[in-house]
């Protein structure tokens, strides 16, 4: 679907009201890219946050490369590191992508 944006996906998705808190999207770059990358959605909306600063730390998108996705949810899922830490980690590396913490 050529143009579709995350949240015109997602909003077609059936969560079966269980709480998630990332998913994970393939899109043209992932599948043109080298190394291959997804996209990392938080699933947080702007409803669910206090304010504008803390939907922005805990937000958003960022790509992660296929190797890391382990690690990047055992930490989500132990809360030992929030999406913004992950967001934060992709936006200063060099190609925009979180690579694990080894890598």
């Amino acid at each position: 679907m050529d143009g579709t944006t995350p949240a015109q996906v997602l909003s077609g998705a059936s969560l079966d009201g269980e709480y998630r808190g990332v998913a994970y999207l393939a899109d043209r770059v992932s599948m043109q890219g080298t190394p291959v990358t997804l996209l990392a959605l938080s699933l947080l909306t702007r409803e669910q946050c206090e304010s504008d600063e803390e939907f922005k730390a805990y937000g958003g998108a960022f790509r992660v490369v296929a190797s890391a996705i382990h690690e990047m949810n055992a930490n989500l899922m132990i809360a030992n590191l929030g999406f913004g830490d992950f967001t934060e980690v992709a936006m200063g590396a060099p190609e925009g992508a979180f690579r694990g913490f080894s890598g």
